[in-house]
């Protein structure tokens, strides 16, 4: 199974979480209810809704950077599994913000 893959089966057993195009055109989006708060750009990139007050906990790791076209998302890189895990454990803070 590829990293994505299994990034995306661990986000789909969050509870509620649903799988629907992203509002930005990827196939791969996840939401609740109405609140999106991520979705893949490809095999390896991750693209992460997050409080800004979040976002400063991982913009100095050379993984994470800005997105360019959003100020409330950032992008999430992950070749390894160890980045993989990362990026999945960055997800689950963007995941809380919106189930709350």
């Amino acid at each position: 199974m590829k990293l994505w893959e299994e990034i995306r089966k661990k986000i789909m057993g969050w509870f509620n979480v649903i799988e629907k195009p992203s509002q930005f055109g990827s196939p791969h989006g996840y939401w609740v209810g109405s609140k999106g708060f991520c979705h893949f750009h490809g095999e390896n990139e991750l693209d992460i809704k997050l409080s800004r007050g979040l976002q400063k906990n991982f913009l100095s790791d050379k993984r994470v950077s800005q997105n360019p076209y959003s100020d409330k998302n950032i992008l999430v890189r992950f070749n390894t599994e160890s980045d993989a895990d990362y990026a999945l454990s960055i997800v689950r803070q963007a995941y809380e913000e919106v189930e709350k």
